[in-house]
């Protein structure tokens, strides 16, 4: 039997008019946007939802964008101590990464032209954008690359926004808990003047964790007193310089402000006026036992393997036990007061910023 189709009748019908995609994959579509339409190579993350980039920290969010990675020790020359979070950033192995705010200059009190990207709290971001071969008209001094962060507008939305979420993170290692939180509150009015705006973000972030780990130093020569692992007496092994252990307790409250206003008294103009500021106290308390090569040069036997070579594998070394525990407290701070006014003419603009930061390291002996 045919299967005639049902005629929708005129009152049922329904056109319709709009599509609106949001989340992840509105964030996506408008990263790819901004990698089609660049006319220099450029990389985004973006968060369509607020509060929705994927880390805690800008530096965290940075490595999930092919190219980049991270220091992940306290400092450059300091491989002992690993940090718990992400700090200097490389572009495609390159330091010395210039850094913006909403295409104005921000960088911390550190070595080098970019701010402390660690310090800064990626729930107020609306995206990110890497620059990694900068044009002409870009300002010089990222010798890896810009790195711009994109803060949320009160005209980039027309209704009012009321946004807020909160986490909770323990700490299994180090027994204990850290909550973290966000807010956001945006609107505009029309008014005689023009349109007005207005927008206020805030986040706090606690984590801490614990890190432990089993650390040898450099391998060097040493000649053998006595024959061992089939090694006559007097040939040159090599073993580590030094070995032990070190434990590290690391907390950090990292709070995070920003406002903007924006007034169009025409459909032409639009002043903008920011303000921004990033806190950062990191401290930790580390705890370190081992021998820092009391045991080179001397003639205690060795109860050891080595391979062909004359390398350590194994085996048990006669050391000084050496305890250390050490404390160590920062303060990060980072302000910015950026101001925009765009129209039909090429846009003024100012962008003052205040950054310090201070580093408390006092080393006791056990």
């Amino acid at each position: 039997m045919p299967v005639v189709a049902q005629e929708t009748s005129d009152h049922n019908s329904q056109q319709l008019q709009e599509v609106v995609v949001t989340g992840i994959r509105k964030s996506l579509e408008s990263a790819q946007a901004i990698k089609q339409t660049s006319a220099v190579i450029v990389d985004s993350v973006t968060a369509q939802d607020i509060g929705a980039l994927p880390d805690r920290s800008v530096s965290e969010a940075l490595q999930r964008i092919p190219g980049i990675t991270l220091q992940r020790t306290d400092n450059n020359h300091d491989p002992a101590r690993l940090a718990s979070e992400g700090g200097g950033v490389f572009i495609r192995g390159l330091s010395w990464v210039r850094s913006e705010l909403n295409g104005r200059d921000i960088f911390s009190a550190n070595d080098g032209r970019d701010v402390s990207f660690e310090d800064i709290s990626a729930d107020l971001l609306a995206g990110i954008d890497v620059y990694k071969n900068p044009a002409a008209d870009q300002v010089e001094g990222g010798v890896g690359g810009i790195v711009n962060l994109r803060t949320r507008l009160p005209f980039d939305s027309q209704k009012q926004l009321i946004a807020f979420s909160g986490d909770f993170n323990y700490a299994d290692l180090l027994k204990k808990g850290f909550w973290s939180g966000n807010a956001l509150y945006s609107n505009q009015w029309e008014t005689d003047v023009g349109r007005l705006g207005g927008l206020v973000s805030a986040s706090i972030g606690n984590i801490g964790n614990r890190t432990d780990s089993v650390q040898l130093g450099r391998f060097v020569p040493e000649t053998l007193a006595n024959a061992e692992s089939g090694l006559p007496a007097g040939a040159t092994v090599y073993i580590p310089n030094s070995m032990g252990w070190r434990r590290i307790d690391w907390q950090q409250q990292r709070v995070s402000l920003a406002g903007a206003l924006q007034w169009s008294p025409t459909d032409d103009w639009v002043l903008t006026l920011q303000a921004f500021q990033a806190k950062a106290n990191p401290h930790d308390l580390e705890y370190a036992d081992g021998d820092y090569g009391a045991y080179l040069g001397n003639t205690f036997p060795y109860t050891a393997n080595f391979n062909s070579s004359g390398v350590l594998t194994s085996g048990t070394l006669p050391i000084t036990p050496q305890l250390d525990t050490r404390f160590e407290q920062q303060h990060h701070s980072t302000t910015t007061f950026p101001s925009i006014f765009s129209g039909r003419r090429p846009p003024g603009s100012s962008s003052p910023v205040m950054s310090s930061t201070s580093n408390l390291t006092p080393i006791s002996p056990a």
